[in-house]
C-alpha cells in the first residue's frame, strides 16, 4: 500500500519519496487529536470520514515533536503545526511561530477553506450591494426630477 500524505498541496508519497528517508504518521485514533490532526493539515473534509489509512509525512512535525533521536516515535501529545504557507519546504512565517494548540484557534480558524470561501462571497455581495445603491440613489434622483417637472406642468402633485 502507498502511504499519500494528505496535508494539503503536500505531495510526498511513500512510492515517489523512498530516497529522501520521509516517514508517514498514523493519524490518531483518539477523536481530540485525530480533529487536531485533520484542522492543521487543512483536511476539514476528512472529520467526517474514517482516518484509519489517512497519514501525515515527517515534513510537517518539528524535531522537538520526537521522543527520540532518530524521529521515528512522536509524543503522545504531538500534532502537526499549522503551516501558514501549505508548501512544506516553505519556512515558517512569525505567525507560524505559536505553539500548535493556539495555532489552531488563532491561526487556522481564520484560514479554513470554508471562510476564505465565505469571504469572497462577502466582498462579492457588498460590491452587489454597492452597485444596486448607486442605481437606486440615480433612480431615486430621477424619480424626484419627474415629479417636480410634473408639478410645475401641473399635472400631478410631487411625492416626497
Amino acid at each position: 500500500m502507498v502511504n499519500l500524505c494528505i496535508v494539503k498541496e503536500c505531495n510526498n508519497s511513500s512510492k515517489l519519496t523512498m530516497k529522501k528517508c520521509k516517514m508517514f504518521k498514523m493519524i490518531p485514533k483518539d477523536e481530540l487529536r485525530r480533529k487536531n490532526w485533520l484542522i492543521n493539515c487543512s483536511r476539514q473534509d476528512l472529520l467526517e470520514k474514517s482516518s484509519e489509512h489517512h497519514v501525515v509525512c515527517s515534513d510537517h512535525f518539528e524535531d522537538k515533536m520526537y521522543s527520540n533521536p532518530d524521529k521515528t516515535v512522536l509524543l503522545p501529545n504531538a500534532v502537526p503545526p499549522n503551516f501558514c504557507s501549505l508548501s512544506p519546504s516553505s519556512s515558517y512565517s512569525a505567525d507560524c511561530s505559536i505553539s500548535s494548540s493556539t495555532q489552531t484557534t488563532q491561526i487556522l480558524s481564520l484560514h479554513t477553506p470554508r471562510k476564505k470561501k465565505y469571504r469572497a462571497e462577502l466582498r462579492e455581495m457588498k460590491n452587489k450591494y454597492e452597485q444596486l445603491e448607486l442605481k437606486m440613489n440615480a433612480l431615486s434622483e430621477e424619480v424626484a426630477m419627474k415629479n417636480r417637472a410634473n408639478a410645475i406642468d401641473g399635472d400631478e402633485i410631487p411625492i416626497e
